[in-house]
């Protein structure tokens, strides 16, 4: 009757929960309301404790057995009903890590009271003798035996239903039986019932007693299986053969592995197209991502006819490679030698390159000099001069133009003054479209920063550029023009006067830098962090406006607005322009080689948080496994 009670009692009660749970799920289904996304959440976590609360306190049948039973029945009827299952998934995670810290720490710290022998557990202080030490190293063998000799004596079975077995992965599971989290769970709660049951029983120490050798056992027997088995779990894996690839397999690998870097030498090329990395030193760019020391001129030039092929005309934009050219071409003369047995030059490989790409990257007049003798992989070539391109070029090298918008001059006079708006009137459609472009704005800092082209590091850029918004926020209100270049230092200071920003920038900036090479310290010196920290504010305010500029161009200039709405856009991009400039001076009052090697930083930090999230979006799709992953990165 109690075993009844116990499983049947709490399946029972499981299943009423599962099923009050699956009536909220249902009725929360606006998915795009984040609160009611939230609450399904909550209502999982809530459901739980309930569940197991009424099984095992009020209707005293198993709690365990209830919560297991609810869980199967929502995941049976009801995974299609929760509106964000990443949300979902994500919390769970995150709280089963939090929950099985605090419940090994609370039993690691009971357990070891137990080993200690504390006095205030018995009488006579002998609570875990040296006979109990023994006794736990051989109850360790007795349950591996146990369950070799459960799975094998099912093994009839189970290789011959369901997924299947093999004799292999019945040798895994019978060694791989972790003890932990449900044990210690037990034991402490048993532990902890024994002492409030026995407070005033005279004779309470035989209880606690022997309730402290459990506790013993079972956290000696987690202990165990964590330094034994889980600690040889990986070489048996290995010798059983269960992990290791086919020659197909490999195959396969390398083939992805080709691919992942056919898709950096493409977000290379876009950014390489992009006016804020017209000149970076590529010396810089192999040393902090590996997979380009290997890039041939063969596998540029694919990459450069991939992109040009797949992108729009109006869209496609031309990548600046004469700093990438020269490591380039004395690989490819190296990789022609070793395969025709015929030498090369290099002033021919660049010929047969420039022949090659025609019309398809650049002319041939516009390659630096390729026969420099003393180019290598790792030694930066002549630089160029460093300039970074001003707003008011842009119109030349991107196919929107940044220029501002002239009203109309062919309407007669009666016409034009139907047309144009008072002064007063055109304040008040630039007040609002000055707010618009704020939160664009504050949009794109966002965006920048999940795209990695913010250094995730310099956590201090990001705050400001996001508090730089607010404070224009005010004082557009205020019917200020927009100023956010000055704003952004007005959020500097503040940051640094009235927090602990200043003292922790002081205690680690100096370990949050790049590597550089050997011999160069000008990452650790305040005056450089200070330096690189303008420039990367500068490139993300300047790419900020620049993009906000060009999408209310496409989104409400290019269709038609009229006379007077074009008038309120003209001052809003007006003013935007005017704090581009103020922000390209930074960059322009700089010492050129020191913006230079920034900018160059600032490029492999973008291509390796692009190359992370291919390689995890791969990953998530079944490519890669997350041991695998890691040794892909390859970023320094």
């Amino acid at each position: 009757s109690i075993f009844a009670q116990m499983a049947l009692g709490g399946a029972g009660i499981g299943i009423a929960f599962g099923l009050g749970l699956l009536f909220i799920l249902y009725s929360l289904s606006r998915r795009l309301e984040r609160e009611e996304n939230i609450m399904q959440v909550a209502a999982t976590v809530t459901t739980a404790y309930l569940c197991f609360y009424t099984s095992e306190v009020v209707c005293h049948c198993s709690g365990v057995i209830a919560v297991v039973i609810c869980g199967i029945t929502t995941r049976a009827f009801g995974a299609g009903m929760i509106n964000d299952p990443h949300l979902m998934e994500s919390f769970w995670i995150l709280l089963e890590q939090l929950l099985n810290t605090i419940l090994f720490s609370l039993g690691g710290v009971v357990w070891g009271v137990v080993i200690a022998n504390d006095k205030e557990r018995t009488d006579t202080g002998g609570t875990f003798s040296g006979t109990d030490w023994g006794y736990l190293f051989l109850l360790y063998v007795l349950l591996n035996v146990i369950r070799f000799v459960i799975i094998f004596g099912f093994y009839p079975l189970v290789s011959r239903i369901g997924l299947k077995s093999n004799l292999r992965e019945a040798t895994f599971m019978s060694y791989g039986g972790l003890r932990g989290a449900v044990g210690i769970a037990l034991a402490i709660s048993l532990d902890s019932t024994v002492f409030s049951v026995t407070a005033d029983i005279p004779a309470s120490f035989v209880f606690r007693k022997d309730s402290s050798k459990v506790f013993g056992m079972v956290g000696g027997i987690a202990l165990l299986t964590l330094l034994i088995n889980g600690t040889l779990a990986g070489p048996l894996l290995l010798k059983l053969g269960l992990v290791r690839n086919t020659a197909t397999r490999e195959k396969i690998l390398a083939q992805i592995e080709e691919e992942i870097t056919d898709h950096a030498t493409d977000d290379l090329l876009h950014l390489l197209a992009d006016p804020r990395f017209q000149d970076v030193d590529f010396a810089v760019v192999i040393s902090h991502v590996p997979c380009f020391k290997k890039l041939t001129l063969e596998q540029l030039n694919s990459a450069v006819a991939r992109n040009r092929e797949g992108a729009a005309p109006r869209d496609y934009s031309e990548p600046n490679l004469q700093n990438l050219l020269p490591y380039l071409v004395k690989e490819s003369v190296a990789i022609h030698t070793a395969k025709s047995g015929t030498s090369k030059t290099a002033e021919e490989v660049e010929h047969d390159f420039v022949y090659q790409t025609n019309n398809v990257i650049l002319l041939k007049d516009s390659i630096c000099p390729l026969n420099n003798s003393n180019t290598t992989p790792f030694s930066s070539p002549e630089p160029t001069t460093t300039t970074f391109v001003p707003a008011s070029t842009i119109s030349e090298t991107e196919h929107t133009s940044l220029s501002d918008f002239d009203l109309p001059t062919d309407l007669s006079p009666p016409e034009r003054n139907e047309t144009i708006l008072s002064s007063d009137e055109v304040s008040l459609r630039a007040y609002e479209i000055r707010l618009i472009f704020i939160d664009a704005l504050r949009f794109e800092y966002n965006e920048q920063s999940k795209k990695g082209e913010i250094d995730g590091r310099e956590g201090l850029i990001h705050h400001l550029l996001v508090q730089s918004t607010d404070f224009a926020t005010d004082a557009a209100n205020r019917g200020e023009p927009l100023n956010d270049w000055e704003t952004l230092f007005i959020a500097e200071q503040k940051y640094l006067h009235f927090t602990f920003g200043r003292a922790i920038q002081t205690l680690f900036s100096p370990y949050l830098v790049l590597k550089k090479f050997e011999g160069d310290d000008r990452g650790r010196s305040r005056e450089y962090r200070r330096l690189r920290r303008d420039v990367h504010l500068a490139l993300a305010f300047i790419c900020a406006h620049q993009h906000v500029q060009a999408r209310i161009k496409k989104e409400f200039v290019g269709k038609d607005p009229g006379a007077d709405s074009l008038a309120a856009y003209n001052v809003i991009l007006r003013e935007s322009n005017n704090e581009i400039k103020k922000a390209e001076k930074v960059l322009e009052s700089s010492e050129e080689n020191d913006v230079r090697v920034i900018i160059s930083h600032l490029l492999c930090i973008i291509l390796l948080n692009k190359r992370a999230r291919h390689i995890e979006g791969l990953s998530a799709v079944g490519f890669f496994n997350k041991q695998r992953c890691t040794p892909l990165l390859g970023g320094n």
